[in-house]
């Protein structure tokens, strides 16, 4: 599982510890040992007893609503409250329907995952240095790449909506006197084809797109496992996913190492869960991003498992590791070398063409009257 837990670790506090004095600084970290307890005994309650209700196949869902609780409340999605609560229940009934209708035909799942998932970005994530929109991109790579059909749907259709109430309440409480915010009707006024927030949805939309297309023309059972790279290595500035993506690459390369040797050879299976609840408890605490991607590693790896052996799933880890990867790497040479301004430009010297056309047979037909009056 790869989530942001950035509002949660920054919602302590934004000074430096270093700057404190003793007494405060101890009591600082007394409180973020204790706060971080109480998340991991949140969220593995709250996964557990979602499973227990909607079933084990939704389980990565509620663990992307277990997140967004904890998130929005600090998070602000830069849209006013009363229409912000709205597009969050949107956002979950575009999670519930847009794999559903898209595993109909390959060719729909095209238009219909780029939608969904472009809406998602785009009004979601208004408030950029927040990445408010990543829990439910991240759901609806779940939901893509464990597609339901017939009842199984139905329950998990019922599952999001629980989940989105709950959301949406949330943000409605620690959010409903939030002023100064946008409409959705001036979002996508202003939005531009080559603006940067459009840039960066169009470009992490075509990504995920990608990764679902070739889940689905291969049938690849961890489809996630492609998305998700491309989900957290997507940066609103091309420049700064550089180094995150040779920081992801040695953080993947390390975990798989440690979950073979460790996981494997030396610690007994029913110590497995247990290992795994502390390194949930200690991701919380860290803050470098290859030692929070060994972390995350270990966590999908040891899921994985259970169907392949451990062999066979840091395999396939690493291989659709690298076809991410090599997927925002496209992405990310599409808006180095500015297709979208060429884009722009083309439509442009077209509209321009197309006015002078309109204005030149105006007055060719005006000319021809007056001519005929004369």
């Amino acid at each position: 599982m790869d989530f942001h837990f950035g509002e949660i670790q920054g919602s302590i506090g934004s000074i430096n510890p270093a700057a404190l004095p003793p007494n405060k600084r101890r009591r600082l970290t007394l409180q973020k040992i204790i706060k971080n307890l109480a998340i991991v005994g949140y969220m593995v309650g709250f996964c557990s007893v979602y499973m227990l209700i909607f079933g084990k196949e939704n389980i990565l869902l509620g663990a992307t609503i277990a997140t967004s609780i904890l998130t929005m409340r600090h998070a602000v999605m830069g849209i006013k409250t009363p229409q912000a609560v709205c597009f969050i229940l949107f956002c979950y009934l575009l999670i519930a329907f847009g794999p559903l209708l898209g595993g109909l035909n390959l060719f729909l799942a095209i238009p219909i995952n780029f939608g969904c998932l472009y809406l998602i970005t785009l009004l979601t994530g208004q408030n950029v240095f927040q990445k408010t929109e990543y829990n439910f991109l991240a759901a609806y790579i779940f939901a893509e790449s464990s597609p339901v059909t017939g009842g199984a749907f139905w329950m998990r259709f019922l599952a999001l909506m629980v989940g989105a109430v709950l959301v949406a309440g949330v943000y409605f409480i620690f959010h409903r006197k939030e002023k100064r915010q946008h409409t959705i009707r001036e979002i996508l006024r202003h939005t531009h084809l080559t603006s940067t927030r459009n840039r960066f949805a169009m470009r992490l939309s075509c990504g995920l797109m990608v990764t679902m297309l070739i889940g689905d023309i291969f049938h690849i059972q961890y489809a996630a496992w492609m998305g998700m790279p491309v989900l957290s290595l997507s940066m609103l500035f091309v420049q700064d996913t550089r180094k995150r993506v040779i920081h992801r690459i040695i953080g993947t390369l390390f975990g798989g190492v440690i979950f073979l040797t460790l996981f494997t050879y030396v610690i007994p299976e029913f110590l497995h869960v247990w290992i795994l609840l502390a390194l949930l408890y200690v991701y919380l605490f860290l803050t470098d991003y290859r030692v929070q991607q060994m972390v995350i590693a270990i966590f999908s790896l040891n899921s994985a498992s259970v169907f392949y052996g451990n062999d066979v799933a840091v395999g396939m880890r690493i291989l659709l590791l690298m076809v991410g990867i090599a997927i925002v790497v496209v992405m990310n040479l599409v808006d180095y070398f500015d297709v979208m301004n060429r884009l722009d430009d083309v439509f442009r010297r077209r509209k321009m063409r197309k006015r002078a056309a309109e204005v030149l047979g105006t007055d060719g037909k005006s000319s021809q009257a007056d001519e005929k009056q004369k």
